[in-house]
């Protein structure tokens, strides 16, 4: 009977004991709290949308640099069919035997400003331009051919400060120093005053 008694009242006892926290999760001694549990979704969260950002903003520039790339080679290939349709018509507007010289000099300078230097000299040699002397000289300074174009050069000294430029280049090419400084010291355009200088300074230094 007294054992009894004893039983129910230990049994008693340990109802009213209150259960620990700490051993609701017999895994873990160390409960992580629901704040700490919501700050690390939210960096997690923010994590992930600033890399997707980053790849939204890669795609976009990977999609504008190849949409340049694809202007760009769209605009070059119309200003070279459009280039050789300017061809083509000076062609034909020479065929028909009016204003030669005029047509000639400008089909020349088409040529000249593609680098197309031998059939600009072709062109620039038929023309009485006194224009075309500049470009011819130009274009056969251009070629690697110094001795025509000194000799063109020398025919005539134009006032123009790019031809009395390379007519002192072409003089230097051949040798001719002397001569070239004394080209050199009639441009006074600032333009080329500084790339002048630079060669004086070269051939002074040479002598």
């Amino acid at each position: 009977m007294h054992i009894t008694n004893i039983e129910n009242n230990l049994a008693k006892f340990k109802s009213q004991i209150p259960i620990s926290k700490f051993q609701t999760n017999p895994k873990s001694q160390f409960p992580i709290s629901k704040n700490r549990r919501g700050s690390g979704h939210w960096l997690f969260g923010h994590l992930c949308l600033f890399v997707i950002w980053c790849l939204v903003i890669g795609v976009l520039i990977g999609c504008a640099q190849k949409n340049e790339l694809k202007e760009a080679q769209d605009y070059f290939q119309q200003s070279q069919t459009y280039y050789q349709r300017a061809v083509n018509l000076y062609k034909g507007l020479i065929a028909k035997g009016k204003d030669l010289d005029r047509l000639r000099f400008e089909l020349g300078q088409l040529y000249y400003h593609q680098g197309r230097w031998i059939q600009a000299i072709e062109e620039f040699k038929k023309t009485k331009y006194l224009k075309a002397q500049k470009f011819l000289a130009i274009s056969y300074y251009r070629l690697g051919n110094f001795t025509d174009a000194l000799e063109v050069f020398s025919k005539q000294e134009i006032p123009d400060d790019e031809y009395l430029y390379y007519y002192g280049l072409t003089c230097e090419k051949l040798n001719l120093f002397d001569q070239a400084l004394g080209i050199y010291e009639k441009i006074k355009s600032q333009e080329f005053v500084s790339l002048v200088l630079e060669r004086i300074n070269i051939i002074e230094k040479q002598a």
